[in-house]
């Protein structure tokens, strides 16, 4: 796809539906193909070729990432933790993204709610990391909060004016929180779509899988010095997997279509996979 502008996932877009038959080149003749549909905005149905191309710009450009983080982050879903990383009541997680701070918190046995990181009064931050809390505590000025993001304690509350102060302004700012297979999701903005509409149709294909069964073994986390995109097409693309990954040959195959522009950065079309 070729953009200028980056686009939200939020809300429902006009979109062209389109009916994809895969087939693996060296077996074309003998099998009929995975069929799957996919979306794309309408006028951004050319993927391959030259029209295909990503501009390198939207991976370099300062601008460019500037409106990412203004109109993508705070609208889209995103995995903020796993459920397991906060099992008791009072267990938080701090999530991070670009400038943007969420505190996400277990209130009940199955309740996990969401917050804005930010003090109502002077903006401070009021967690870091994982922990427990039985308040959120700010440690500027002493306000704190029920784990609820309900006000618990204004100090001397009493020397402002009541139409100042209200309860509902001194409530944490909540963010919508969504729930699948065991992971944790978050969305800044209010009006979003639901987080299974966000998730079809991969959803769908996912959960006979179980995943809200299954727990770390190991993991690493890390920050890359380049463009969040670079990064993670570099996981999502499958051409490399012959030399970097061979050892995976054994139970996948490496079928990948791509092709580059000349005086410009590679790009790789990487279809799904194909049953064997």
């Amino acid at each position: 796809m070729t953009t200028t502008e980056p686009r939200s996932f939020a809300r429902p877009i006009d979109r062209t539906d389109i009916e994809l038959t895969l087939k693996r080149p060296d077996k074309a003749e003998q099998e009929e193909g995975v069929s799957m549909t996919v979306y794309a905005p309408k006028g951004m149905t050319d993927w391959a070729g030259e029209k295909g191309v990503i501009p390198a710009q939207n991976y370099v450009s300062e601008d460019f990432a500037k409106r990412e983080a203004e109109h993508l982050w705070k609208k889209v879903w995103q995995m903020a933790c796993r459920e397991e990383e906060i099992p008791k009541v009072g267990d938080y997680y701090t999530y991070d993204i670009v400038d943007q701070s969420i505190i996400v918190i277990r209130t009940a046995p199955d309740e996990i709610k969401a917050f804005h990181n930010a003090c109502p009064h002077r903006g401070r931050t009021l967690t870091e990391g994982c922990g427990h809390a039985a308040r959120l505590f700010c440690k500027y000025h002493g306000w704190n909060w029920k784990i609820d993001g309900t006000d618990a304690k204004v100090v001397d509350r009493h020397e402002w004016a009541p139409e100042d102060l209200t309860d509902e302004s001194l409530n944490l700012a909540p963010v919508k929180v969504g729930r699948w297979s065991g992971w944790v999701y978050i969305n800044m903005d209010p009006d979003s779509v639901s987080l299974e509409e966000h998730l079809a149709p991969a959803k769908a294909y996912l959960d006979p899988f179980d995943i809200g069964g299954m727990r770390y073994h190991w993991r690493k986390s890390t920050i890359m010095d380049c463009n969040w995109k670079v990064i993670l097409e570099a996981f999502n693309e499958g051409y490399h997997v012959q030399t970097t990954h061979n050892q995976m040959l054994r139970y996948m195959d490496d079928w990948t279509q791509s092709y580059a522009q000349p005086h410009d950065l590679n790009k790789s079309n990487v279809p799904p996979a194909l049953p064997p």
